[in-house]
């Protein structure tokens, strides 16, 4: 689970999901599963929603997984967002 993080900056919140995308994978190598990261990050003008998804990225070749936005990254009135991932 990765928690829904309100930037108060922009007065939004952000809802960053994840999931491994099995289409990628080899079918002679099921390991190669977790190697193929997608992160969905949805947004919101109140926590209950209503959500909406505003960006993905792919990530090949990595097994990122849990994305989340350390409170200390927060700040001023910005664009960019820190996201740290395991």
């Amino acid at each position: 689970m990765t928690g829904i993080h309100y930037l108060e900056p922009l007065d939004i919140y952000i809802m960053p999901q994840w999931s491994y995308d099995d289409s990628k994978m080899a079918p002679a190598d099921p390991g190669s599963r977790w190697m193929f990261t997608r992160f969905d990050f949805y947004q919101a003008r109140a926590p209950g929603g209503p959500w909406s998804l505003f960006h993905h990225q792919d990530y090949d070749a990595e097994g990122f997984y849990n994305p989340g936005i350390p409170a200390k990254f927060i700040r001023g009135r910005t664009q960019a967002v820190d996201i740290h991932c395991g």
